[in-house]
C-alpha cells in the first residue's frame, strides 16, 4: 500500500515536470519568434508581432501533456516563420534557434 502511493506521488511529480518543460520550450519558440519579427522590416513588425502573440494564445488550451500535439504545434510554429522570413527575403539561418528549440 505504501509503496504505491510513492509509485503514484513518483508518477505525479515526473507528468508535473515534463508538462512545465513542455510549457518552457513554448515560451522559449514564442520569444525566438518574436526575436525573427524583429528582423523584418519595420512597417511589418507590429502586425506579425500581433499575429504571433494571437497564435500562441489561440493555442494555449492544447494539452501540454500531449507530446504529439505539442510537436505538431512547434513544427508549424517553425515551418510557418520559415515561409515569413522567406516572404521578406530574410536569411533563414536567423531561425536556426527557433529550430533548435522546435524540432528537438
Amino acid at each position: 500500500m505504501y509503496q504505491e502511493q510513492v509509485n503514484n506521488r513518483e508518477r505525479v511529480c515526473r507528468w508535473k515536470f515534463e508538462t512545465w518543460e513542455r510549457m518552457k520550450k513554448a515560451l522559449k519558440a514564442y520569444g525566438a519568434v518574436l526575436r525573427l519579427v524583429r528582423r523584418l522590416p519595420k512597417d511589418t513588425r507590429p502586425y506579425y508581432a500581433k499575429y504571433a502573440r494571437e497564435n500562441f494564445v489561440n493555442y494555449r488550451e492544447v494539452d501540454a501533456a500531449d507530446p504529439n500535439a505539442l510537436n505538431d504545434l512547434f513544427n508549424r510554429t517553425y515551418t510557418h516563420s520559415l515561409w515569413v522570413l522567406n516572404k521578406y527575403s530574410v536569411d533563414q539561418a536567423a531561425a536556426d534557434k527557433l529550430k533548435e528549440i522546435c524540432c528537438s
